[in-house]
C-alpha cells in the first residue's frame, strides 16, 4: 500500500474532536474545539478540505470526549453522538439539511465506566450501553423522529 499526502494547512483553532460525514451527496468535516465550537467545511471528491469556506459554525453545549456520527438509512437523517469530557452527558445533534447542528437528545448519566453507541434499525433510535464494572448492558429506544 503507498501513502500519498494529499494535503497540509492551518486552522485558526484546535480541534480536539473530528468526523466526517456525507450528506447529499457532498462530503464533510466537522472538527470541534475543546470550549465547544464547531465548523463544518466540505471535502471536495479528491479528498480536500475546503478549509477556506466554513459551512457552518456554531456551538455544543460541551466539551468532547467521544464523538461519532450515524445515519437512519431510512429516513436519510444524520446524527452527531458526543459524550462529553467529564463523561457525564451524552448528547444527540441532528445535522439539519442547512448543516447546522440541532440538540435532539441529551441525557446526564456517569458513563466513566460505560462503553455504548447510538445505532438506527428501521427508522428507530437505539442505545446500546455495558458497564464495565458489572458487566451488565442494556438497550433503549428513542422516539426523535416523530417530528
Amino acid at each position: 500500500m503507498d501513502i500519498i499526502h494529499v494535503q497540509n494547512g492551518t486552522f485558526d483553532k484546535y480541534f480536539s474532536a473530528t468526523e466526517f460525514f456525507h450528506i447529499n451527496g457532498k462530503s464533510y468535516f466537522i472538527g470541534i474545539s475543546e470550549d465547544g465550537s464547531y465548523r463544518i467545511y466540505p471535502i471536495d471528491k479528491t479528498g480536500v478540505i475546503l478549509a477556506k469556506k466554513i459551512i457552518s459554525e456554531g456551538k455544543v453545549e460541551t466539551n468532547i470526549y467521544d464523538l461519532n456520527v450515524i445515519k437512519d438509512t431510512y429516513n436519510g437523517y444524520i446524527y452527531l453522538y458526543i459524550i462529553n469530557s467529564e463523561q457525564t452527558l451524552i448528547s444527540l445533534y441532528t445535522i439539519t439539511d442547512n448543516l447546522t447542528l440541532e440538540l435532539s437528545y441529551s441525557l446526564r448519566s456517569n458513563v466513566r465506566k460505560v462503553a455504548g453507541m447510538f445505532y438506527i434499525v428501521n427508522n428507530n433510535l437505539f442505545q446500546y450501553r455495558q458497564s464495565s464494572t458489572t458487566k451488565a448492558w442494556e438497550i433503549h429506544q428513542f422516539n426523535i423522529n416523530s417530528q
